[in-house]
């Protein structure tokens, strides 16, 4: 079998599917955990950056790894991950810098103002809870160690180890 066997069974019903699934796997471990978190005092930001450690990560790695055993016969990256060509070392140094002043821009800019706008017109039959933004706007209402732990988890999870996987996942 051959990557491309694995590919051409790939139908665009099971790509929805597997697009979509991680995030439904996260917002349903948001929905049985976020409320009584929120109880002890423990942001929905904690919660999502937990359901990255041990939803995410483990179903879409846990995926690749099958689809390496059919390939290769043993649980293997190997011939799973495709699109692996290096780009040239000056597009670093271009596009980097441009996302991240976009990301700073959407985030200190177009985000404080947007996210008011949908969650009072569109989304206000959803819990408080639903909302990650309480981290920032209620930090000081969380206990130090909390705080410590969801920065320490986002760096990690979001802003490391869950991206990476994330790359692997789509390219597999």
């Amino acid at each position: 079998m051959k990557v491309l066997d694995l590919v051409d069974d790939h139908s665009v019903l099971r790509s929805i599917v597997l697009s979509l699934l991680p995030g439904v796997l996260i917002l349903l471990f948001l929905m049985l955990f976020a409320p009584p978190a929120n109880h002890l005092g423990i942001s929905s930001t904690l919660v999502i950056f937990t359901a990255i450690a041990v939803v995410l990560v483990p179903f879409e790695l846990g995926y690749l790894l099958i689809l390496g055993r059919k390939l290769n016969g043993r649980f293997s990256l190997k011939g799973i991950i495709l699109f692996q060509e290096k780009i040239p070392i000056w597009q670093f140094f271009v596009f980097i810098p441009l996302l991240l002043l976009w990301t700073i821009f959407s985030f200190a800019v177009v985000s404080p103002r947007m996210d008011p706008f949908f969650i009072n017109n569109f989304f206000t039959w959803l819990p408080h809870w639903f909302f990650a933004n309480g981290l920032t706007q209620n930090g000081s209402q969380n206990p130090k160690a909390v705080l410590v732990l969801t920065i320490i988890l986002g760096f990690v999870f979001n802003g490391l180890i869950g991206p990476i996987v994330e790359e692997l996942y789509f390219r597999g």
